[in-house]
Formats: structure tokens, C-alpha cells, sequence
């Protein structure tokens, strides 16, 4: 799937920013546009949930532009619901509605199998995704900015969730860690790697053999590849010996077997 094309509504140009002593973002380039469902991909401690923060103002940049068409309004669905104040599920997510848009809180819930009186004290972790869910689509943003959204779901909950969003009209930016569940709905991935983003005008299905593209362009700039053999686990029991893997990432390794790239979070090798 391509990202349809548009005009951007949310524009970040060499956006930076330093937690401590560490430079997390050292000039992100990233920008959105209606219709279109980003994934946002890289490894843990990369920055993915920050800079949604950023892209949300709940978080301050130390450098850089961020630009929003006039009138933008983002929602980000956060990996941990805050009901704080609010008593019911209805309650809930109609916050901030018009008493004539009431219906689409009613609706959403409806939609989500949740009862609109449901003791938020007492809601399960199921339970109050789908509400942080209802909440996010009855108020119908230009951006939603979802982590982890299937977290806690079951198969018919992810499978509604992605046609909530093949038919959101607005712009979309995903973290998670399902693989099928961003197959089905990113028109477009940005890897956010070593401060920096690339993106990717294709669908998630194409990330994989991109991504160590990039990785032997980043390589080949540094004049060197290095290439070693590392045993792993393939799967529950099987163990392989993994040849010529592809040094991509500091701490990461993205290595070919059977046709498919295998992140080696394990592996660690000084001086890169």
C-alpha cells in the first residue's frame, strides 16, 4: 500500500533533543499528510514514544520546526489509558463533545462491545484499550498518534481497529510491535535510527528488504562490512547458524536466513 498523496498537515524539520546527557533526536525530518497511516518503526530506547510526544506538544524539542496546518487537532492514544476524573466509559469518551456529536460516543463504544455505564475503576486491561480506542475515533482528529494500539486486544477487537483506521480520513502514526497488524494498515514506514528518520513511501510489507538497504549504504559510507556467523534461535527449539550478518545498528544486527532478516538484540561486537 502507497501513502495517498496530499498536502502535509504536520511538518518536523531537524527536529533534536537531548535527555541528560545523551542526544536522542539529532534531526528528525518527518511530516504527515491526510489518508495517510505511518508506521513508525526501530529498536527499543529509540525515541518512538518521545518523539509522538513531541508531535503532540505534550514535550518541548530543544531544536528544530514543527509545523501544523492551522486548526490541526492530535490525539495520542498512550500505551497506559489515564481515566483520572472521568467515572464511566461514556463519561469518558464523550469529554469534550458537543451534545449534538454525543451520538458518536455511544456509537464507538457500541462498536466496541463496551457498556456505556462500565465502572472505569473496575475495567480490564481489554477493556480500557477499547475505550482509549472509542475516545480517540468519536472525536475524530486530523492525527492520531497510537503506541502499542493492540495491546490487550483480542483478534476481532485488532481486526475492527484496522478498519477504524483503512477508513480514517485523517493521518495516522503507529507504534507497535505487530508485524500482520502493520502489514494491513501502513501506507508508509519511518525508521527512526540513530537520532535520525528514513522513510519509506510503501507499505510495511517492503520495510524489511529496505531497511538493509539502508543499513549497507550506511555501512558502505563507513567503508567497511563486516560480516560474521552467530548462532540463534529460529523458533521454539530450532537453533541455525546465522552466516554473513549485516552490522547495520550499533547494537542490532540484521542478518538473512531463509529468505527473511532476523534482529540479533543479542549480539554485541566492539567498535561499531
Amino acid at each position: 500500500m502507497r501513502a495517498m498523496a496530499g498536502p502535509p498537515i504536520a511538518v518536523l524539520r531537524g527536529v533534536k533533543l537531548t535527555l541528560g546527557a545523551t542526544p536522542l533526536f539529532s534531526g528528525v525530518d518527518l511530516q504527515l499528510a491526510r489518508g495517510e497511516r505511518m508506521a513508525l518503526v526501530g529498536r527499543n530506547g529509540a525515541g518512538k514514544s518521545t518523539l509522538m510526544r513531541i508531535i503532540a506538544r505534550a514535550i518541548e524539542a530543544d531544536g528544530g520546526e514543527i509545523f501544523m496546518q492551522p486548526g490541526t487537532v492530535a490525539r495520542h492514544l498512550l500505551q497506559e489509558p489515564d481515566f483520572t476524573g472521568f467515572t464511566t466509559a461514556l463519561e469518558y469518551v464523550s469529554e469534550g463533545l458537543d451534545h449534538d456529536m454525543l451520538y458518536r460516543a455511544e456509537s464507538e463504544l457500541g462498536a466496541w462491545g463496551v457498556p456505556f455505564d462500565l465502572d472505569l475503576a473496575k475495567a480490564s486491561g481489554g477493556q480500557a484499550r477499547r475505550i482509549a480506542l472509542a475516545h480517540a475515533f468519536a472525536h475524530d482528529p486530523d492525527i492520531l498518534l497510537l503506541d502499542e494500539p493492540t495491546n490487550h486486544l483480542d483478534v476481532p477487537a485488532i481486526e475492527l481497529l484496522e478498519e477504524e483506521l483503512n477508513a480514517f480520513r485523517g493521518a495516522v502514526l503507529i507504534v507497535s510491535h505487530d508485524r500482520r497488524f502493520l502489514e494491513n494498515v501502513a501506507t508508509s514506514v519511518a525508521w527512526l535510527r540513530q537520532g535520525t528518520v528514513h522513510t519509506l513511501n510503501k507499505g510495511y510489507a517492503a520495510f524489511e528488504e529496505w531497511a538493509e538497504t539502508v543499513g549497507t549504504v550506511v555501512l558502505n559510507r563507513l567503508g567497511r562490512i563486516p560480516r560474521i556467523a552467530v548462532k540463534v534461535e529460529l523458533g521454539p527449539g530450532v537453533n541455525g547458524w546465522i552466516h554473513q550478518c549485516l552490522l547495520s545498528d550499533p547494537f542490532k544486527r540484521l542478518c538473512r536466513q531463509g529468505g527473511r532478516l532476523i534482529w540479533l538484540a543479542s549480539v554485541r561486537r566492539s567498535g561499531f
